[in-house]
């Protein structure tokens, strides 16, 4: 029944899109569109934030605290690229390579960082188009990779592996990166198809062509990784975008609330 949802989600939205949904207590989930390959946005901080972690003994100092809070909390690009300078010893391009080789240790194996995000300058400069070359972005995800990385977080700070391999302990796994994504500003998305309350762990991202939204949602039959993500070359609105998230949220906790039940393939 999940899985037929989200196939008329994604079926319907104006948008290419993809989610993946998993109970991370049965194993039970579904997915569409999961393997695809989308510009990652600022879902891809989260790399960045266990990266930085890792690299700091899980005990970043007071300045690193500040741009890491800043990177997720407020999403925000300039204190990214500056984490990702950090961790590529002052290269954003070295830190691209070293935060991909990180995600190819957690199994991710289409997940990857170029270099840093393009801060776009608000001056009076001339943005018409006059050629256009092939798109490419610098943070490259899946649906179904956002969802491990999420799940290895979770398990990090459960004590059960995931970023623990990292060799991130639980309580830095907790505080340092789960305890900065259960504070995300965005409530526009996946908490926005949530009752008021719900703990919730994810980081969102978007620009005027993608809107996603990765994280966890804990619920008293146990956790869920939820995963949704939009891109149009035209453009995808806040009002399409953040309303699919929310749907799709909506009805993983429906169908998993109580760890859902799946039985082979």
């Amino acid at each position: 029944r999940l899985q037929r949802d989200l196939r008329a989600l994604v079926d319907g939205s104006p948008a290419i899109s993809g989610v993946f949904v998993q109970h991370l207590g049965t194993g039970c989930g579904a997915g569409a569109n999961a393997g695809a390959m989308f510009p990652a946005a600022s879902t891809l901080k989260t790399a960045l934030l266990v990266e930085a972690v890792g690299r700091a003994d899980g005990r970043p100092t007071a300045a690193q605290s500040r741009l890491l809070d800043r990177m997720i909390i407020s999403s925000d690009d300039t204190a990214a690229n500056a984490v990702l300078a950090g961790i590529g010893g002052g290269s954003m391009f070295t830190g691209g390579a070293r935060v991909t080789e990180t995600l190819r240790r957690l199994g991710l194996a289409r997940s990857s960082v170029r270099t840093g995000y393009i801060i776009e300058n608000q001056a009076r400069i001339p943005v018409r188009a006059e050629r256009q070359p092939a798109l490419y972005t610098n943070f490259i995800t899946t649906p179904f990779e956002l969802g491990r990385l999420m799940a290895s977080i979770h398990r990090g700070a459960a004590g059960l592996g995931g970023i623990r391999k990292l060799g991130i302990s639980r309580l830095s796994a907790g505080r340092e990166v789960l305890g900065r994504l259960m504070n995300t500003a965005d409530g526009s998305k996946l908490v926005a198809g949530l009752h008021p309350g719900v703990l919730t762990a994810h980081k969102s991202g978007y620009t005027d062509q993608v809107k996603h939204d990765s994280g966890i949602v804990y619920l008293p039959g146990g956790p869920i990784v939820v995963v949704a993500m939009s891109w149009s070359r035209a453009g995808v609105s806040d009002a399409s975008g953040n309303r699919f998230i929310a749907d799709v949220t909506r009805a993983a906790v429906r169908r998993l609330a109580a760890g859902g039940r799946c039985g082979p393939r």
